[in-house]
Formats: structure tokens, C-alpha cells, sequence
């Protein structure tokens, strides 16, 4: 079963320095990538649960997705465990601050 949210969020940091402290503390590989519509972004995945966890914006405006994909039993389990990893590890370490939800808001067609 699919699961997919979206949050915005500030930072100070370039997205490269995000990349950098991100995989310094794990438990993610993240790469850099370019789009022609929205820039450098950084992304990774979770083979564990088909997730992708992908970032894009210029500092201090960033936004980031979180997708997977499992059987609906461990909708859950994967949901909390993906989230406490994000929210109680990696957004901190990259003082992330104004946290919003904006899941309700889907990405328009055609972007990368």
C-alpha cells in the first residue's frame, strides 16, 4: 500500500551540506541530482520498504517527500519508523525549523 507525504520546512544549510551531514549520521545513502524545472535535489532510498525520501529547494525553503510502498499491515510501522528517523534524526541535525505539513498539496504534472 502506498503512503505519501510531503512537509516543508527552513534551513540554513545548501542542500549539499545537507546531503553531507546526512550521510555522515545514516541510515541513508543520499545522491544529488538536477531537474531542469526545480534545481539540484537531493534523494534517497529505502529498499526496505520501496521509500524514497527526496528534498529540493535553496536555503532556507526546502521541501521534502516521502514515499513507500508496502503491504498494508506494516503501513504503520513503516510510517513511524520512517518518521522518527526524519523528524527525530536527520531534519534536527540540519536545524531544520518551521515544520509544515503540506501533504494535501501534490506536486504539478511534469516536474521531476
Amino acid at each position: 500500500m502506498y503512503g505519501g507525504y510531503t512537509f516543508d520546512f527552513r534551513s540554513v544549510r545548501d542542500v549539499h551540506e545537507m546531503q553531507s551531514v546526512w550521510n555522515s549520521i545514516g541510515p541513508f545513502e543520499w545522491k544529488a541530482l538536477d531537474c531542469d524545472e526545480t534545481g539540484v535535489y537531493i534523494i534517497a532510498r529505502d529498499s526496505g520498504c520501496n521509500g524514497r525520501l527526496r528534498v529540493d529547494g535553496e536555503a532556507p525553503n526546502y521541501s521534502l517527500e516521502i514515499d513507500f510502498d508496502v503491504e498494508p499491515g506494516l503501513v504503520e510501522q513503516t510510517k513511524s519508523a520512517l518518521f522518527a528517523t526524519v523528524f527525530d534524526r536527520l531534519l534536527p541535525a540540519v536545524g531544520a525549523t518551521n515544520l509544515r505539513d503540506t501533504t494535501q498539496q501534490p506536486r504539478p504534472p511534469g516536474v521531476c
